[in-house]
This record gives structure tokens, C-alpha cells and sequence, in this order.
């Protein structure tokens, strides 16, 4: 498979700014607005795929702010206005994350292309991604399966059993598919949208009861839905043989993680942990040695303080987390 044709698909990220309702945000605390983070997120975004001649465009409901800020970090402007309807709820976790079903609906139109595809603003393109777009078809979609990590933290049982009844089916298939990258057909997106449109009232519903709310749990859901139909193929392009992807957490967790030296063997790395540091590691153009040495850098300062609050969480009887490895 040639490389160069990752360059034609059109690539979206989703900026959509309501500082009201920020309470669940994974940026963590700092001097920079929280808009501004990822809009520095998304500039880095911007100038690690410009590096490999992929463009990205950012849709949002704040395009004159976020052009403009764009601009000030030597981007060029290029984020797009576009209406976001959805009735998400005030004040549950992950927002502003759920705009993106409203994405996913508008990529459907064919409107923005024929081959589409969303990646989140805190990831970094490192290499270019091997792609085939002759086999994009209708029924094809190309996901990052991250059902490993998200079973071990929550327990199989409860993820599979949230997983049905959102999509209120005794699902066969239950895997969980990270809301970082996803790729495809407009055709394949219109399946997905029309299916997460019909579990919407379910899903709204059982926010209070889920395990995770955000656009993850019901995105998985809905592909889990039409993967037991036949109605879809999905591509897992964090595995093995494809590596285009991959999520690393600097932070201690429930799960057990392959160290970042094995991560970043993937084309592009997510980084959800660390908004801030993206946002503040803006540079023209993206170099991914520099990047990754900063970064190596400024986690093996947290890493040293995750395993002291280990330690003082297990004098204190409380059982330990997992600390992430560098290598």
C-alpha cells in the first residue's frame, strides 16, 4: 500500500467551545484558557499533518475566535462555522465531546467529501499513515478498537452490559472504539449517523447510569449494533498491521499500558493527558524528534510524582494504580 494517498482524505477535528461547561475537562489547571488549550492542540494538529502534506480542518461553533487565534500561533485560518444542534445535556462529563455525533452527521451529507475522517485535536502526526482508499467502500470504516484497556479498567461485564442497553440489543459483538480517529466512505459515516440518531433518546436517557458518558459510548454502541446486523466493516487501525494510531495516558490508571517507547512506533499519537503541553509545544514547522524529546522530558517529571503518590497511597492501605513506563 502506497503512502500517499492518507493525503487525500479530507481530515476534520471538532473545537466546540462553551466555556460554561467545561466542569469534566481533561485539561487539567493552568494559566491558558481552556478554549485556547485546544486551540493550541489544534495548531500543533495542524502543523504535524501539514509536515506530512495532510491538511486538517477544524469545525466549530466559533470560527472568527478561533481563526483569529489560529493567526497568532502562525496557523493558517482555517476553521469552518458550522451548526451544531444537538441537545446534550448541561453539565455531563464530556460535553463538549458529544458534538461531534453532529460531525458525524454532517460528514455523512457527503457534503465535506467522499472520503472523510475525524481525528481528535490532542493528537500529533508523527509519520504518514499507509492508506488504500480504493478499498473505502460504502460499508467500511476505519476505527482505533481500544476494548483491551477500557474492559480491564470498568470490568467486562459492566462495559458489555452498557453497551446493550444503549443500543438496546443483546449485542453479540461488544467492543469499545476510542473517539480519537475515524475514518471512511461518507456512505459508511451515513450508516453510523442514521444508527446513532436512533439510539440518541436511549443513550440520553441512561446518562446517570453508564459507566463513561461521552460520544465514545454511544459511537461504540451504534458500530457494535451494525456489526451484529452485517451492515458495516470496521478496521481496527491501531493494531498490528496498520499502526496508524495509538492513545498513550501519562497519568496513573486502572489498566495496564505498553510503555511509550512502543506507542510511538504508531503513525500518530494521542495524548489526553497532556492537552497542555501540546498546546504549549506549538511550533513551525513540526519536527517529531524535538517533540518527542520534549515530551519524554516533561513526563518523566510526572511519572516520578505518580509513583510517589503510589507509594503514599499504599502506606495509607489504598491499592495501587498503574504507573505508566517510558520504556
Amino acid at each position: 500500500m502506497a503512502n500517499a494517498p492518507f493525503r487525500d482524505i479530507r481530515l476534520f477535528t471538532v473545537l466546540y467551545i462553551d466555556e460554561t461547561q467545561i466542569q469534566h475537562s481533561s485539561v487539567g489547571k493552568g494559566r491558558l484558557p481552556t478554549r485556547d488549550v485546544y486551540i493550541g492542540c489544534a495548531s500543533n494538529l495542524l502543523a504535524s499533518c501539514g509536515r506530512h502534506g495532510v491538511r486538517v480542518e477544524i469545525l466549530t461553533n466559533q470560527p472568527a475566535y478561533v481563526n483569529a487565534h489560529l493567526v497568532r500561533l502562525g496557523a493558517p485560518e482555517i476553521a469552518i462555522g458550522v451548526a451544531f444542534s444537538r441537545d446534550v445535556p448541561k453539565g455531563i462529563p464530556f460535553y463538549a465531546a458529544h458534538f461531534k455525533l453532529d460531525a458525524i452527521r454532517q460528514l455523512a451529507s457527503g457534503a465535506f467529501g467522499s472520503h472523510v475522517g475525524l481525528i481528535d485535536n490532542d493528537v500529533v502526526m508523527l509519520n504518514l499513515p499507509a492508506a488504500d482508499l480504493a478499498t473505502w467502500d460504502d460499508d467500511r470504516l476505519f476505527v482505533y478498537d481500544i476494548s483491551g484497556t477500557v474492559l480491564e479498567e470498568y470490568g467486562a461485564d459492566r462495559v458489555r452490559s452498557d453497551l446493550r442497553r444503549v443500543a438496546r440489543a443483546e449485542l453479540r459483538s461488544t467492543h469499545w472504539y476510542g473517539g480519537e480517529f475515524i475514518a471512511g466512505s461518507c456512505g459508511a459515516f451515513k450508516s453510523l449517523s442514521e444508527r446513532i440518531e436512533r439510539l440518541w433518546p436511549t443513550y440520553k436517557a441512561l446518562t446517570g447510569e453508564l459507566h463513561h458518558v461521552g460520544d465514545e459510548m454511544i459511537v461504540s454502541a451504534a458500530l457494535n449494533s451494525l456489526l451484529d446486523e452485517d451492515a458495516i466493516h470496521l478496521i481496527d487501525v491501531g493494531d498490528g498491521r496498520h499502526r496508524w494510531i495509538s492513545r498513550w495516558f501519562s497519568t496513573r490508571s486502572r489498566f495496564r499500558q505498553m510503555p511509550l517507547s512502543h506507542h510511538l512506533g504508531s503513525s500518530m499519537l494521542h495524548l489526553p493527558a497532556d492537552k497542555r503541553f501540546i498546546a504549549a509545544a506549538v511550533a513551525r514547522p513540526f519536527e517529531p524528534d524535538p517533540f518527542i524529546l520534549q515530551y519524554r522530558r516533561h513526563v518523566q517529571r510526572k511519572l516520578l510524582l505518580r509513583k510517589l503518590v503510589n507509594a503514599i497511597g499504599l502506606i495509607r492501605g489504598e491499592r495501587p494504580r498503574q504507573v505508566p513506563r517510558l520504556s
